[in-house]
C-alpha cells in the first residue's frame, strides 16, 4: 500500500508539472482584448496629410514626401491621383488661386543615366509645368535638405508661361534609388517674392514616411 501511495503522488506531481511547463510556453501568445481580438490582430493605422490611407503597405509601399499643414486657409484640391504602383500626384490650390503646389513621385528613370542630377532633376521639374516655354532661373543642390533626406536634393527654380499667364515655380526635387520626388509651388510672377520664405518653412519640414508611418 505505501509504495502505491508514493507511485500515485509521484504521478500527481508530474502531471502538475507538465500543465506549469504547458502555460509557460504559451506566454508569449498575444493577449486577447475584450471583444476576442488578439494584439496580431489590431490594424495599424497610416500616418497621412488628411486624404485617407495613401498607400496600401503591402511590403513594396513607396515612401511619401510630406510635411505639416500647408499655411494657406481653405486649400482646394484641383488633382489627387494614387497609382496602382504606389506614386501619386497632388495638386492643391490657395483660396486666393494664386498659389498652387504640386507633391508627386515618380517611378526613377533609369534609362536615363546619361544625365547628371542636375540635368535630369531640371527636366523633371520643368515637366510639372506642362508649358512648352519654360526658362531656367536657377538649380542647386541643397546640402541641408540633402543631409536630412539622404538623398540629393535640388531646389530648381524656373518660369513658365507668357506675358499676363507668367508663373514662377520652385521646386523640391530629390532622386533616389527608385523614385524621383517632386514638391513644387506655382505663382504668378508679381507675386513670387511675397511667398518665397513660405517654401523655405515648408522645404524644411518634408520628410518621407512609409505608409504606417514608420
Amino acid at each position: 500500500m505505501k509504495n502505491w501511495k508514493t507511485k500515485y503522488t509521484s504521478l500527481l506531481l508530474a502531471v502538475a508539472l507538465c500543465l506549469s511547463l504547458t502555460a509557460c510556453g504559451n506566454s508569449n501568445e498575444p493577449d486577447a482584448d475584450d471583444n476576442g481580438n488578439s494584439d496580431s490582430d489590431v490594424t495599424v493605422e497610416f500616418n497621412d496629410d488628411g486624404r485617407g490611407d495613401l498607400i496600401p503597405d503591402d511590403g513594396n509601399a513607396v515612401p511619401v514626401l510630406m510635411g505639416d499643414a500647408l499655411p494657406f486657409t481653405n486649400v482646394e484640391t484641383l488633382e489627387s491621383e494614387q497609382h496602382e504602383d504606389g506614386t501619386y500626384y497632388y495638386e492643391d490650390m490657395a483660396e486666393d488661386g494664386l498659389v498652387v503646389v504640386v507633391n508627386t513621385v515618380l517611378p526613377r528613370d533609369l534609362e536615363n543615366d546619361t544625365q547628371t542630377p542636375e540635368e535630369y532633376l531640371t527636366d523633371c521639374a520643368l515637366s510639372l509645368a506642362k508649358s512648352d516655354t519654360c526658362i531656367l532661373q536657377n538649380i542647386e543642390q541643397n546640402v541641408e535638405y540633402t543631409e536630412k533626406m539622404t538623398y540629393p536634393v535640388y531646389i530648381v527654380t524656373f518660369t513658365a508661361g507668357n506675358n499676363e499667364d507668367s508663373c514662377e515655380w520652385t521646386v523640391f526635387a530629390m532622386d533616389t534609388d527608385l523614385y524621383t520626388y517632386l514638391y513644387g509651388f506655382r505663382v504668378p510672377l508679381d507675386s513670387a517674392d511675397d511667398v518665397r520664405s513660405i517654401y523655405q518653412d515648408i522645404f524644411a519640414g518634408l520628410d518621407l514616411r512609409l505608409p504606417d508611418g514608420e
